[in-house]
């Protein structure tokens, strides 16, 4: 077991006489706990591979260092690391078996034929390959070749594993089950795992921490909760939630020796920020953040509700999710995600949404960063 710790690495590719320099991650300072999984997630494109490279050997930083344990690898080669990598799309021999397949890094290794047949067996049960074991890999499809990188991997316990999107080729199916089973496996591997994924479902439910990035630069290092339930910035809030957070304009008001937080564009709905004004002081324009399913919604009006209208229902089952007309900036339509029932409002019936405060978050709207976590 190791801890991998990355300390303000940084990555630029370097353009030619027409093209521009392209700076891929910038500032990357992040400690990987020994024995977890933590999750780089962002959108394409955002520096999350390019980092994974980096930890494996394969591409170098521009700045920065990395450790493993104590250990300075920034440039040691891959094969000095104990570092396993699976790309997102599989490789594998085409002219051996699965089991030489899954054998292969332990044949390597010089490893007797007992414990390999041991391994192999573990492994093939895992990942639902028992039955093809003697059967040649070519021809295979995606999914099941998928599933023999993976093998591959994880067959040899390095101290480190890191994986790319390793899911992404895989039926609905087996995605479910695997992603379900693969942390199990990992816990008794005592190895660190650093998990590339654009797919919040994923990360959500298999790392203990995560590192949201967005054009090279990580936004946040947490856990998957405090991610969820208090971002760091608005790309944030936005990004991470199935619709993400409802971010709403506003502003900071004064009455009688108190502040108010102040819906753009909604006269009648206000919040008392007065314990927290000192943080919000210097921000000249606030955004409001609020999950969909924290959102009241009723037919009738309540203190300090909005008005709006409902355009659209959509029914997922246990839940319905609606997106209603109002006159919050900045364009106008809140998310509100509800159980179905038979006392949902119809399309075009007018309904009034309420804040609960212990819900809202305060962002800084010109740097988009998190200020208060608003409490009762």
């Amino acid at each position: 077991m190791v801890k991998v710790v990355l300390e303000n690495v940084g990555k630029v590719f370097k353009g030619s006489k027409k093209a521009k320099e392209t700076v891929a991650v910038k500032g990357f300072t992040a400690e990987f706990p020994s024995n977890k999984v933590v999750g780089i997630l962002g959108p394409s494109g955002c520096g999350k591979t390019t980092t994974l490279r980096a930890i494996a050997g394969l591409d170098p930083p521009s700045e920065g260092k990395i450790y493993f344990e104590d250990k300075d690898v920034t440039y040691l080669p891959p094969i000095e690391r104990d570092a396993a990598l699976l790309f997102q799309f599989a490789v594998v021999y085409d002219n051996m078996t699965v089991f030489d397949n899954l054998a292969f890094p332990l044949m390597v290794k010089n490893i007797n034929k007992e414990e390999i047949n041991k391994r192999v067996k573990e492994t093939a049960e895992f990942l639902g390959l028992s039955d093809i074991l003697k059967k040649r890999a070519k021809g295979l499809p995606a999914s099941i070749n998928q599933k023999i990188a993976l093998g591959r991997a994880i067959i040899r316990k390095p101290k480190v594993l890191l994986l790319d999107e390793p899911l992404s080729s895989l039926d609905p199916e087996s995605r479910l089950y695997l992603r379900r089973e693969l942390k199990k496996v990992i816990r008794s591997m005592d190895t660190t795992v650093v998990y590339v994924t654009h797919d919040q479902s994923e990360a959500m439910t298999l790392c203990d921490k995560i590192a949201v990035m967005n054009e090279g630069k990580v936004h946040q290092y947490d856990t998957p909760e405090n991610i969820y339930l208090n971002p760091a910035t608005t790309f944030v809030a936005w990004f991470i939630g199935e619709p993400g957070m409802n971010l709403i304009d506003c502003s900071m008001e004064a009455s009688e020796g108190k502040y108010y937080i102040k819906i753009d564009g909604v006269s009648d709905v206000s919040f008392e920020v007065s314990k927290w004004s000192h943080a919000l002081k210097e921000s000249d324009k606030i955004v409001l953040g609020i999950r969909p399913e924290f959102i009241t919604i009723t037919k009738t009006y309540k203190k300090n509700s909005i008005a709006g209208k409902c355009l659209v229902i959509e029914s997922f089952g246990s839940f319905a999710l609606l997106d209603i007309l109002t006159n919050c900036s900045p364009n106008n339509i809140i998310k509100v995600k509800t159980p179905l029932s038979d006392d949902l409002p119809k399309v075009d019936g007018d309904v009034y949404l309420t804040f609960p405060p212990a819900y809202i978050r305060l962002f800084d709207k010109k740097s988009g960063e998190l200020r208060v976590v608003m409490t009762e």
